[in-house]
């Protein structure tokens, strides 16, 4: 039998008035019995039990993970967290923490980096070294081709005459052009004098070619340290014991060709 204080409160749960009178009562009677949680209520009450089912899982699981790895360290109960420590920190069979492992492959990287870089430069400077040789005879070759044969020295003096003159450079386009000291040898509009020009300028400003004479008188002798003539000057070097394409004799023989009426020919 249920007393009046269990029959009110379901009386009040159930919204009727009159339980006690239906317990007794003896035909059957049916009493609806109202929804006691909403959609939401049940929804949150499940997802509630799951996730604290999960978080006891996990807590648990990581307790047995600290000490299946203890040299994971990590404080907390957290399985996520704690795999995120595993995953940066994992222990190899000897027991090193792969943060060292990884220091000592980064060491050894850098260093072959840094022997792979030193040979690359070696490399790189024996073909410059190369590149610049094959330069230097592509352009000795087009300037010998461009000496004429009627020069009153020879031709291989002329041209080391020229170099010790004349600088050819490339670019960084690489176009060829030339220098005297400092000065790069441009034409009237600004662009680079060809090596033809450049050979053509130098044979004339040097009087390098003979010709069928020349107007004036021919003393054919010396005046001080300059000559009236090619035969005299080479006589005058003779006598005196220098030779005539040493920077000494280039030096009277320039100053020589000043004189309008020097002869190249005689």
């Amino acid at each position: 039998m249920l007393d009046t204080t269990t029959i009110s409160k379901l009386q009040a749960v159930l919204g009727i008035t009159n339980l006690a009178e239906l317990i007794a009562a003896e035909e059957a009677h049916i009493i609806e019995v109202p929804m006691l949680f909403s959609e939401a209520q049940k929804n949150t009450f499940g997802r509630n039990r799951f996730e604290d089912g999960t978080k006891a899982f996990g807590e648990i699981w990581t307790k047995d993970m600290k000490v299946k790895y203890p040299n994971v360290k990590y404080e907390g109960k957290n399985a996520e967290q704690f795999m995120n420590k595993f995953a940066d920190i994992k222990v190899l069979e000897n027991g090193e923490e792969p943060d060292k492992k990884i220091l000592k492959y980064k060491t050894e990287n850098e260093e072959l980096k840094t022997k792979l870089q030193s040979t690359l430069d070696n490399v790189n400077e024996i073909k410059d070294t190369y590149e610049s040789k094959i330069f230097g005879l592509s352009v000795n070759n087009s300037v010998a081709q461009l000496i004429p044969e009627n020069t009153i020295i020879p031709r291989n003096q002329v041209m080391t005459i020229f170099n010790s003159e004349i600088v050819t450079r490339k670019d960084e386009d690489g176009k060829v052009y030339h220098m005297r000291g400092s000065e790069v040898l441009k034409d009237e509009v600004g662009n680079y004098k060809t090596t033809q020009q450049i050979v053509a300028e130098f044979i004339d400003s040097n009087k390098f070619v003979k010709t069928g004479g020349m107007n004036g008188s021919d003393a054919g002798g010396q005046s001080g340290s300059t000559y009236k003539s090619m035969s005299s000057f080479m006589d005058g070097m003779e006598k005196k014991g220098i030779e005539p394409m040493s920077p000494e004799g280039q030096k009277i023989l320039l100053e020589s060709k000043k004189d309008a009426n020097f002869d190249l020919n005689s």
